[in-house]
């Protein structure tokens, strides 16, 4: 149940993170004929019926339990991450758990630091060594959505969290929807 609940929340992310890219038009002009009118209602509509396929698509490989992130069993309440800083301890990338070096090579590439920092008024850091990516967050009913800008392109995490069995939790910040791809931290 918990990973449902976890595919739908990054469906409908992914959902909403298409239809916010699509244009919109100026309100200025109105200068346009009865059949330029039609064709962008044609578009519209097409844009809907493949982002709609596009999420089901999706929503239907999470929830196949495809990728290993998703036989973890996910807190089904998000921790408070307001004035708190995550370390990168590890990860799974393309359905492999990192190796201790390549965990090593990764932090070395990284300048030997990648943290998130999730700040009291909604914004967010991504700490790599000598540099900082900008970011905001927003918390659902599971976890938090997390954006960077990086140079005008936009990196996307959703951030769930699993507790050990020693009582500590991991943030687990999954770059995609497929429980394939994920990154491990921890306070």
């Amino acid at each position: 149940m918990k990973k449902k609940v976890l595919a739908l929340i990054l469906g409908t992310m992914m959902v909403m993170s298409l239809a916010a890219c699509g244009g919109s038009d100026d309100a200025a002009e109105t200068d346009t004929t009865a059949t330029e009118e039609t064709t962008e209602t044609e578009d519209t509509e097409e844009v809907a019926d493949d982002t709609e396929d596009t999420a089901e698509a999706e929503t239907e490989f999470a929830e196949g339990d495809d990728g290993p992130l998703w036989s973890i069993d996910m807190m089904t309440e998000p921790v408070e991450v307001a004035g708190t800083t995550w370390s990168f301890t590890g990860g799974c990338i393309d359905g492999n758990e990192l190796t201790d070096e390549e965990i090593a090579a990764s932090l070395e590439q990284y300048g030997g630091q990648l943290d998130f920092v999730f700040n009291e008024d909604g914004t967010a850091k991504m700490v790599q060594g000598g540099g900082e990516l900008d970011g905001t967050y927003e918390q659902d009913s599971t976890g938090y959505g997390v954006y960077f800008d990086n140079n005008g392109t936009e990196l996307k995490y959703y951030c769930a969290f699993a507790q050990q069995d020693d009582g500590s939790v991991v943030m687990i910040a999954l770059s995609d929807s497929t429980g394939y791809n994920g990154l491990y931290f921890m306070q």
